[in-house]
């Protein structure tokens, strides 16, 4: 399996492939007429597309030159899976932190814009995790090789 995050103690191997970049975003069409964040104190105005599985989803943490800063947020769409917060924020229902694959199109076709861009939200670590055993299917251990010799596409060119 792949995991995003830091992950909890567990009877699981971990190898580390790289790190998720993840962006504050929005649609043009969401953000027109609603007043333009400034701060992430600011998105409690806002709707706020919520990923449910977070341990303080509630709460969104940015680093600036001025340090930590967390939000309270507030929204009435909670999902736990990263598609479904990208189709929810193309259907201009919110600002969700996307991760970079669910991101980047958006971002260069003009279809999301990004939110806050003077804050920035941390990256987070991403594993593949499998059980600890003696012999793993040809099949398993293929698909580990590929993407343990592609582990550098997982990491943003700035970390590398």
């Amino acid at each position: 399996a792949l995991r995003i995050g830091n992950l909890e103690a567990s009877t699981l191997v971990a190898r580390r492939l790289g790190t998720v970049q993840r962006h504050l975003v929005a649609t043009p069409t969401y953000l027109h007429g609603r007043p333009t964040p400034r701060t992430p104190e600011d998105l409690s105005a806002h709707q706020c597309i919520v990923y449910s599985r977070a341990s303080r989803a509630h709460e969104w943490t940015f680093e600036s030159e001025h340090g930590r800063h967390v939000a309270a947020i507030s929204g009435a769409i909670l999902v736990d899976d990263a598609d479904a917060m990208q189709e929810a924020t193309f259907q201009h229902l919110g600002i969700a932190i996307l991760p970079d694959w669910n991101a980047a199109e958006g971002l260069r076709s003009g279809q999301l814009e990004t939110v806050l861009p003077e804050y920035s939200i941390a990256a987070l670590p991403l594993h593949a995790v499998y059980p600890e055993t003696h012999w793993m299917s040809l099949r398993a251990r293929t698909f580990l090789d590929l993407l343990i010799r592609r582990a550098d596409r997982f990491t943003p060119e700035a970390a590398r």
